[in-house]
């Protein structure tokens, strides 16, 4: 990672222990709420071609190929956008807590906007992420600086979630026009039935992407309707470092590593194995050591963003602390692994039955639990899905090398 891809995860830090104190930690879990719900309908716009389109663009031999691939996916996520928004807006206006906060919830579709806009698949997989990045960093020093501005008292934390939407929506309108400029694209409408075969094509790789964020966010939303808007903020406020750690830790890793051992696996079915088993257990030694940091410095990390009225987030982070290596195995050995052996559906299965699991146990004892219990379900589930993963991996490979 670059510095300036580093300076954009650690720059929304600057402005977090100012606004989490002004905002108190009940606002602030509301804000952090709507924007989890949102992440719902990101996904489902995205449909994961940040994955599996990012390895056709990789593997395009020419600049027309590539045209049609950018095409195929912006008229899919269009599609997808017209139906999943038109969801979104029902929910918002039927659901009752989510009614009471409409606006938050509306300006947290920004977000969505920003993820149909989002041509982050094809930068990734004619690898230019970097020039991007500067620019990404120039919109959120920006963006920092406006929080100061705008944000100067409690009733103000609907500006928090337009300070996390916004510059992506401005930012993916620049790179959209920057990539048709540059690479000669001519914008094409494509025909439903195109439309119908790439969902078809993708389901199983977005299956695994959304059956993630399900996991993460379902709990989160069951939370929402049995725990106090205070407890509700103590875990919001702990799941925001956690995720921050995934963007740093885990989200890069993916990224470069998938078009990298795409291109390793064609070229040399030995190597891939061999420098995946050895560059995977690097990187989640590495991830572990991190994560090992922040629970013996979890209560001054918490003091030091949040305050000391967020005591209570401090034990949900020493308890999630640990989500990111679990992750870290699954990106290894799953979303890049698994992936390029093409055994996409064994991926989405697990990923889906135990999350699925986890899922109903919250919502079946919801009554019964505290908020520290839905953090344990939480990375439980977690550990016995990288377990898993890794599991079917090493079996998958052991078949492959007999071949």
């Amino acid at each position: 990672m670059s510095g300036v891809q580093f300076a954009n995860l650690i720059l929304p830090f600057v402005y977090l222990p100012y606004v989490a104190r002004v905002l108190g930690i009940e606002n602030f879990g509301i804000a952090d709420y709507a924007l989890s719900f949102s992440v719902y309908f990101n996904s489902l716009v995205s449909y994961g071609f940040d994955y599996s389109a990012s390895k056709a663009i990789s593997q395009a031999s020419n600049n027309e190929d590539r045209n049609n691939i950018f095409n195929k996916v912006i008229n899919t996520k269009l599609f997808l956008f017209i139906v999943f928004g038109a969801i979104y807006f029902f929910l918002v206006q039927v659901v009752p807590s989510f009614k009471a906060e409409s606006k938050v919830f509306h300006l947290a579709f920004i977000g969505c906007t920003a993820s149909l806009l989002s041509p982050w698949f094809f930068l990734q997989g004619v690898e230019r992420i970097k020039l991007i990045a500067k620019i990404n960093f120039v919109v959120k020093l920006l963006a920092t600086g406006i929080v100061f501005l705008l944000i100067k008292k409690p009733e103000d934390y609907p500006m928090l979630v337009i300070v996390n939407t916004l510059p992506q929506l401005v930012l993916s309108i620049f790179i959209m026009y920057w990539i048709v400029a540059t690479y000669k694209f001519k914008l094409k409408r494509a025909s439903l039935k195109s439309i119908i075969r790439a969902l078809k094509k993708n389901f199983y790789i977005f299956g695994n992407e959304f059956s993630t964020l399900v996991l993460v966010n379902s709990i989160l939303l069951v939370m929402g309707f049995v725990v106090s808007k205070k407890e509700l903020g103590a875990y919001t406020s702990a799941y925001r470092i956690i995720s921050s750690m995934q963007l740093l830790l885990v989200a890069p890793f993916v990224k470069s590593g998938l078009p990298f051992f795409s291109k390793l696996y064609s070229n040399s079915r030995q190597m891939f194995y061999r420098d995946l088993k050895k560059v995977g257990s690097i990187y989640c030694i590495t991830v572990f050591l991190c994560c090992t940091l922040v629970f013996v410095f979890s209560k001054e990390i918490v003091f030091i963003l949040f305050g000391k009225s967020y005591f209570q987030a401090y034990y949900i982070l020493r308890i999630m602390c640990y989500t990111p290596f679990f992750l870290s195995i699954s990106a290894v050995y799953g979303w890049i692994g698994i992936h390029i052996l093409g055994a996409e559906n064994r991926l989405f299965l697990t990923t889906t039955s135990i999350g699925t699991l986890g899922i109903l146990g919250a919502i079946l004892f919801r009554n019964h639990l505290n908020v520290s219990h839905f953090a344990f379900i939480r990375i439980s589930t977690e550990l016995c899905i990288s377990l898993m993963v890794s599991l079917i991996f090493f079996n998958l490979a052991k078949r492959r090398k007999k071949q």
